[in-house]
């Protein structure tokens, strides 16, 4: 089922229990005051049998006018706090209490979390965004079978978003609980694939800790949940590497010369700053690294290749052999032609598969889960876009 809906209000069955005990009222007062008119127009009735009569149908009509207003009352509150929620592979569809509807991007989603909420028996589903404000959808307990619905959907639909139980009691299937948070330090923190792997090692319970060279991007990396330090990959050494890394337990070189004609830059950014990666993380005890690198360096360069793109290749092929001979835990891999498309969640993972292209943020998804992977270590991947989930791909390639 590619889309599930449940249509659930918050406190529901309490504002609808409120609109059958108006509605009540309304044919109790109606009860009451419509035979009493009929006795008063068509009986021969003494004084105090009238005024009697007159006291009845007053309380008749009374109750039956202030029920009916606040049958109209309680009907509106159960219809605008009708809280519809549908949900999708690409988002998260929420309908707010005045009518309107808003939507979330799985991709801009962190996590989800559930607990309780501040009104008594109500379970709250919060969607953790990547910045800004809460996505929150309280529900009744008597829908619980409805969170787990909810839950199924996610895990089946969407498996790189945890679910966070945090109710009181304990755990549940499929809940995790998220401890202290390792810190994983990226390399090029500011770069393509970096940008989508904070957001991912945000979901997998991780702080990660982008080095970058400018200070203005502080503002963007911190809003995406990273903790940024200051780290200029051509001009500062390995101490400067190992001091930018302290207090991390992985490393994550992301870094690249980009796509200009600087042939210097492929030397003193792909493989000098990987080599002064490799050694910063010796000395600041870390054994952890994992390489993004390129599918195909290996390979020999046709004699006309460009002088450019063979500085590139030779830059990262011994980069690679540089972490492979360093003694650390590694794992390398080696993405194919890189795209901004959206993540599709489906690669190809392995040591020599057919080369095609990969989006950036299926990368990004790839490293946090090999991050997390201890079977990954030792371990150099080919990876482009596929058929297969990261998790299934991940399997079949640490077996």
């Amino acid at each position: 089922m590619e889309t599930w809906e449940l249509v659930l209000p918050a406190s529901w069955r309490a504002r609808v229990g409120r609109v059958h005990r108006d509605a009540l009222g309304v044919v109790a007062g109606l009860l009451l005051a419509v035979p009493t008119a009929v006795a008063l127009m068509t009986r021969d009735l003494s004084g105090t049998e009238r005024l009697q009569a007159g006291f009845l149908l007053a309380i008749g009509l009374g109750v039956a006018a202030w029920s009916t207003l606040q049958v109209r009352r309680s009907w509106r509150s159960a219809a605008v706090g009708l809280v519809f929620l549908r949900v999708d592979p690409e988002a998260v569809h929420l309908r707010t209490r005045t009518g309107d509807w808003t939507s979330l991007r799985w991709a801009d989603v962190l996590a989800v979390e559930v607990g309780l909420s501040h009104s008594p028996g109500s379970i709250v589903v919060r969607f953790v965004p990547v910045g800004g404000a809460d996505g929150v959808l309280p529900f009744p307990v008597a829908h619980s079978d409805g969170i787990r619905d909810l839950i199924t959907w996610i895990h089946a639909h969407r498996p790189e978003i945890p679910v966070r139980d945090r109710r009181p009691g304990p755990a549940r299937p499929g809940a995790s609980y998220g401890g202290e948070m390792d810190k994983i330090a990226i390399v090029g923190g500011h770069g393509q694939v970096a940008r989508h792997l904070l957001v991912e090692l945000r979901r997998t319970e991780h702080t990660p800790v982008a080095l970058v060279r400018k200070e203005e991007y502080r503002d963007e990396l911190e809003k995406r949940g990273a903790e940024v330090r200051l780290l200029d990959i051509e001009q500062q050494d390995s101490a400067a590497f190992a001091a930018a890394f302290e207090g991390c337990s992985a490393v994550v070189f992301a870094a690249g010369g980009g796509p200009d004609g600087d042939i210097d830059r492929k030397r003193t950014v792909d493989l000098e700053g990987s080599l002064k990666s490799i050694d910063g993380a010796r000395q600041a005890g870390i054994a952890r690294f994992v390489q993004i690198s390129a599918i195909g360096v290996d390979d020999p360069l046709p004699d006309d290749t460009g002088d450019v793109w063979r500085a590139y290749v030779e830059a990262k092929r011994d980069a690679d052999a540089a972490l492979r001979d360093s003694g650390l835990d590694w794992t390398i891999l080696r993405p194919g032609r890189l795209t901004d498309d959206p993540a599709t969640g489906l690669v190809a993972l392995g040591p020599d598969v057919e080369r095609g292209d990969v989006t950036r943020a299926d990368v990004a998804a790839v490293v946090a889960a090999v991050l997390d992977t201890d079977a990954s270590i030792g371990q150099q991947w080919d990876l482009v876009g596929g058929d297969t989930s990261v998790r299934e791909a991940l399997q079949a390639a640490v077996v």
